[in-house]
Parts: C-alpha cells; sequence; structure tokens
C-alpha cells in the first residue's frame, strides 16, 4: 500500500511538472503577445478616430462646396452680359470645382486608407486572442501550426492608400476634343 501510495504520488507529481510547464509556456507566449495587441488595439481606436474625423471633413466639405458652387456660379451667370460671355468668366467657377472636388476625393481617400487600417489591426488582434485560446486548449501542437498563425500576424502593415483611379477616359477624351475646337 505504501509502494502504491508513493507511485501515485510520484505520477501526480509528474502530471503537476508538466502542467505547470504548460502553464508557464502558456504564461510566456500571453506575456510576449500582450505587446503587439496592446500596439494593434492602439493602432485599430486611432485609426477608427482618424476614420471618423475625415468623414465629417468629407461630407462637410461635400456640402460647403455645393454651396459655394451654387453662390459662385449665380454670382457669375448674373453678371455675364448678352452675347459671348468672358471665357474667363465661365472657366473660374469651373477650375474651382474642380481643384474642389479633387480635394474631396483627397479627404475620402484617406477616410477609406484609415478605415482600411482600422480594419486591418482589429483582424491582427482577433489573431493574437485566436492564437492566445488556441495555445491555451493545448490544439496547437506544432511548431509548423505556429509558424503558419504567427505568419500573417506579424507581416509588414500596409500603408492604406487606395489606389487613385484617375480620370476615366471618356472625360479625358471630351477634354482633349474641346481643347482642340
Amino acid at each position: 500500500m505504501l509502494a502504491e501510495s508513493k507511485r501515485a504520488h510520484e505520477e501526480a507529481l509528474v502530471k503537476h511538472e508538466s502542467e505547470m510547464e504548460a502553464l508557464r509556456t502558456t504564461f510566456l507566449e500571453a506575456m510576449t503577445l500582450r505587446g503587439p495587441v496592446e500596439y494593434w488595439r492602439t493602432k485599430a481606436t486611432k485609426h477608427e478616430r482618424k476614420a471618423s474625423d475625415l468623414i465629417w471633413w468629407m461630407f462637410g466639405s461635400m456640402a460647403v462646396l455645393a454651396i459655394g458652387l451654387v453662390w459662385l456660379t449665380e454670382h457669375v451667370f448674373s453678371t455675364l452680359s448678352q452675347g459671348k460671355p468672358d471665357t474667363w468668366k465661365v472657366a473660374a467657377p469651373v477650375l474651382i470645382g474642380v481643384v474642389a472636388i479633387w480635394a474631396v476625393r483627397m479627404v475620402a481617400r484617406m477616410f477609406l486608407s484609415h478605415s482600411h487600417l482600422a480594419t486591418d489591426a482589429e483582424e491582427r488582434v482577433t489573431m493574437v486572442m485566436t492564437y492566445l485560446a488556441l495555445l491555451e486548449g493545448k490544439k496547437m501542437p506544432s511548431d509548423e501550426d505556429r509558424k503558419l498563425v504567427l505568419a500573417p500576424l506579424f507581416r509588414p502593415a500596409t500603408d492604406g492608400m487606395v489606389k487613385d483611379e484617375g480620370l476615366p477616359h471618356p472625360m479625358l477624351e471630351l477634354f482633349t476634343r474641346m481643347g482642340q475646337k
């Protein structure tokens, strides 16, 4: 009975030591990944805040642009005399409108950029938390699995800039034809 008790004690001790080692490994990995989790959470919050600010700027500038262009166009056309108007009087609102629309498009691109970067940061936090949950549940047995999970997590971040599509071809052709006349 004493020998059986001693053997049971040894088995329990070995089991306890292996569980403590697994817990220690999980704890160390969790502590190692705490930094990236906080970093990506901070990045997500920052990009969400900037995207929120930019969406207000975008809609505000669109409203100001619409009101300003209506006022400017009304003012310019009310001062035109009958017959052939001066080209510069018509070109001024068009030029201002094109520049203003370009500026609104830039704000929209920055909004989309920050929105994409916030989503990317949130995905990385989710990946880390999922990895830690798998590690705690001992569902991650091999180093190959670990590499598979950690590779996308620690990939370089993109700048998030949305590519500019430029002027549509028919618009470019229209401006070219108008310039030849």
